[in-house]
């Protein structure tokens, strides 16, 4: 008799489970298509952000997915020598910045030294540093 009754309990439990698994994932539902619908009435008034927004992305995925090593730039014969000369300059500066100031994250380096040039002598198509 008492196996009976754990065996009853056990089945209005998994019921009770089943139920509330099913009321949490229509509340998850509602509440996806709440924020969808409030985001699509956002973007519909925000139109202009929203453009502007897919066009820095494109652009920024545009960089990443063309950046090549820096040694393979340095080593092309298709890229000019003025710009091998600022990638070399970099490299110069990024060194000098970690022996004589201190700094130790070569990536951070290089990413600032990169946004300096680009910023005093023009913008540095396809450069990634992957050490």
């Amino acid at each position: 008799m008492f196996e009976a009754s754990s065996d009853f309990v056990q089945r209005k439990l998994f019921l009770l489970l089943d139920e509330t698994v099913d009321m949490i994932l229509r509340y998850l539902k509602f509440l996806f298509l709440a924020i969808l619908l409030v985001a699509l009435f956002w973007a519909t008034f925000n139109y202009k952000l929203v453009a502007y927004g897919w066009a820095q992305f494109k652009g920024q995925w545009h960089i990443v997915y063309n950046a090549r090593p820096l040694d393979e730039v340095l080593k092309d014969s298709q890229v000019s020598d003025s710009l091998k000369l600022k990638i070399q300059f970099i490299e110069k500066v990024s060194r000098y910045a970690q022996d004589s100031l201190g700094l130790k994250n070569r990536r951070i380096t290089q990413r600032c030294m990169i946004s300096i040039i680009n910023l005093c002598c023009g913008y540095l198509p396809r450069v990634k540093n992957f050490s």
